[in-house]
């Protein structure tokens, strides 16, 4: 009995209560012409880039940036086309896909929606796309947890929070540094 309890209760502890899916209109037409692998329920970011472009260079650092918020719904793949003829003709067939007759780069792709150069608010419009595609709004109970990444605070176990937070809060400084001064005062009376 007591290990049925101690197996249920492991269960109900790491037992997952919120699956990611990507939405179902998400189309990624660039997968083919470029020959990537893409991984499943993952959306593809493609970006085409000039090496000793400015804006390319603001885009790919913000693109190294938000990359860490979404790894778990976001693969980017960058393509250099100034210096590299083989990505230069893939340039080529990827804007004869989508039918994009402007020069220049950066240009990105997040399955069927190109933005061509970079702003901030090109910025705003890629994110807001990722979110769309991977189904994630805002949300108040949603907590950003440095190791753990994203965490939607309805859908966690009580259990598993207790005992996250009392593992961290063991190794609080100020309660050893506390102890130790208790501890150093009792060695030190001696009545």
């Amino acid at each position: 009995m007591k290990k049925f309890l101690i197996s249920l209760l492991f269960v109900l502890l790491f037992l997952p209560t919120s699956v990611f899916a990507i939405k179902d209109t998400y189309v990624d037409r660039v997968k083919d012409i470029v020959n990537v692998e893409v991984e499943d329920e993952k959306i593809d970011l493609y970006l085409f880039h000039g090496r000793d472009c400015p804006h390319c260079k603001e885009e790919r650092k913000w693109l190294d940036n938000i990359t860490d918020d979404y790894k778990d719904y976001l693969n980017v793949h960058y393509y250099e086309v100034w210096y590299d003829e083989t990505n230069k003709e893939l340039l080529k067939k990827v804007k004869d896909e989508f039918g994009i007759t402007k020069e220049g780069v950066p240009l990105t792709i997040v399955g069927d929606e190109y933005y061509i150069g970079y702003s901030s608010a090109v910025g705003s419009l890629i994110e807001k796309k990722i979110k769309e595609y991977a189904e994630l709004k805002s949300n108040p109970n949603e907590i950003k947890i440095p190791i753990l990444g994203n965490i939607n605070i309805k859908n966690v176990s009580i259990p598993l929070v207790a005992i996250v937070l009392g593992f961290i809060d063991g190794f609080n400084p100020c309660a050893m540094w506390i102890l130790l001064f208790l501890i150093n005062m009792l060695f030190n009376i001696k009545n």
